[in-house]
């Protein structure tokens, strides 16, 4: 099942060892990493973040894995 990681770049809590080793159980993700946001993307950025979400289920992948 396709998946849409999405983080902020400036999260203190969530930590890049944590997203990686979250990636090991998915066999096709795209990380998405919002710009100027901390954990909560959804709040900080929201536009950003709807457009990752819109994109993803288009099929719009910008980093096929």
């Amino acid at each position: 099942m396709p998946t849409l990681l999405i983080v902020g770049a400036k999260d203190a809590v969530i930590s890049v060892e944590s997203i990686v080793r979250s990636t090991a159980f998915l066999l096709e993700f795209e990380l998405k990493m919002v710009e100027d946001a901390g954990h909560f993307p959804h709040q900080e950025k929201p536009r950003d973040v709807n457009n990752a979400l819109l994109d993803f289920l288009r099929g719009e992948f910008s980093i096929p894995f």
